[in-house]
């Protein structure tokens, strides 16, 4: 029998289509224009679509921090259903350069981070909030602990964590409730199933959200 509810559970709550939208290219160099990406946004959602997938460093370099962020709230108040829409975002990276790194994890940089994609989004609580990767500067516990205080405040709905290996991940679950892992996984990049990453979360009920790309 075909299944007649494509539509999944993410963390026994919101049902998300399983084809989600990463964002990311239309912020990036060779970046359409402004109106070219709220078209692509907006045809998303209109046939279904309801998972996107941005962080606050998806732009060009540092100082165009956000800019993926506003397009998408731009495009959810164009469409006018923000409510059955889950956004995703991250926090914890930075692109220096317009390079790429995870050294934003003192607690006091992912606050600000936070605070700073929830008026990008124009909204009170992120959904799906990542920590983008552990800082091998910064404990785990420590950043975690930063975003836990923030999920306590009702400014995170749900935890998920990016770029992180199978030891991390247990780590991290030791802290608090992980509901998403993000990973670069696609045909060129299979490692997390052979690590026994995907495994892992397939086993303890933890979605696990496969990026072309390690951002």
């Amino acid at each position: 029998m075909t299944n007649q509810h494509p539509y999944r559970a993410l963390a026994q709550h919101q049902a998300i289509f399983p084809i989600g939208f990463g964002a990311m290219p239309l912020s990036l160099i060779g970046r359409p224009s402004e109106k070219e990406a709220l078209q692509v946004l907006l045809r998303f959602l209109e046939t279904g679509g309801n998972f996107i997938d941005t962080a606050d460093v998806y732009g060009l370099d540092d100082s165009d921090r956000g800019h993926n962020e506003r397009l998408i709230q731009k495009a959810l108040a164009l469409y006018g259903e923000k409510n059955r829409v889950l956004i995703a975002s991250k926090g914890g990276a930075s692109r220096p350069a317009g390079g790429w790194a995870l050294g934003g994890g003192q607690p006091q940089q992912l606050r600000q981070a936070c605070e700073n994609s929830l008026k990008n989004l124009a909204s009170e609580s992120h959904g799906l909030y990542y920590l983008h990767g552990p800082d091998k500067n910064v404990p785990l516990e420590a950043s975690l602990g930063a975003l836990i205080q923030l999920k306590q405040e009702g400014k995170i709905q749900h935890l998920g964590i990016a770029n992180v290996t199978l030891s991390e991940l247990q780590q991290a679950l030791r802290l608090c409730e992980i509901v998403a892992v993000q990973n670069r996984c696609n045909p060129f990049c299979k490692d997390d199933f052979n690590n026994g990453l995907i495994d892992f979360c397939k086993a303890n009920k933890i979605a696990y959200i496969p990026s072309c790309s390690a951002g």
